[in-house]
């Protein structure tokens, strides 16, 4: 239950953070009908929206809530000396340290080291194999789902939630 309120706290910052630390909210776009209703959305983070669908409150809130917890735990179990711990794995581990300013502003890639672009896995697997291996069959998978998406299949080209939605490619800039 601490655990789950320090989270909620969390959202609450970084929704605080996501609006330039103004002490009064900006007007809500107007809804599309039927989506910001507790019954359509599920509640908080809006689980039941896909995520290409979220407004970026709903995106913040479900980043906090359950894909958060999610990583966090399928990192500590990967490497359980370096994220077990409570704070270990955080919004920064993915985004940068300044993922809720400009020019982040909560996109992505922001910390994950270059991929070749012509070949992502390959060149990967002969970086860290071990490394490789769980984003290719834990953090793809898990991502995509949590994403409303198919994970992408280098071998037939299909699917929308592959390396370089984390991962920059060799050579680009990033803010």
């Amino acid at each position: 239950m601490v655990r789950r309120m320090t989270r909620m706290t969390g959202v609450v910052l970084l929704l605080a953070l996501a609006c330039g630390g103004s002490r009064e909210p900006s007007p809500a776009p107007a809804p599309a009908a039927g989506a910001n209703k507790p019954a359509a959305t599920g509640g908080l983070g809006a689980p039941k929206i896909p995520w290409k669908d979220k407004t970026h409150e709903q995106r913040v809130e479900y980043m906090g809530l359950f894909v958060l917890d999610k990583m966090h735990a399928l990192f500590a179990e990967w490497k359980p000396d370096q994220f077990a711990g409570e704070q270990a794995f955080r919004c920064q581990n993915c985004h940068g340290e300044n993922f809720d300013k400009p020019p982040v502003n909560f996109h992505m890639p922001r910390v994950a080291f270059p991929l070749r672009a012509d070949d992502p896995i390959g060149g990967a697997m002969k970086y860290d194999p071990v490394a490789a291996k769980f984003m290719v069959e834990r953090v793809v998978p898990t991502m995509a789902k949590l994403l409303s998406e198919e994970p992408y299949d280098p071998a037939t080209g299909k699917g929308t939630f592959g390396c370089f939605r984390c991962h920059p490619k060799k050579g680009e800039k990033v803010p």
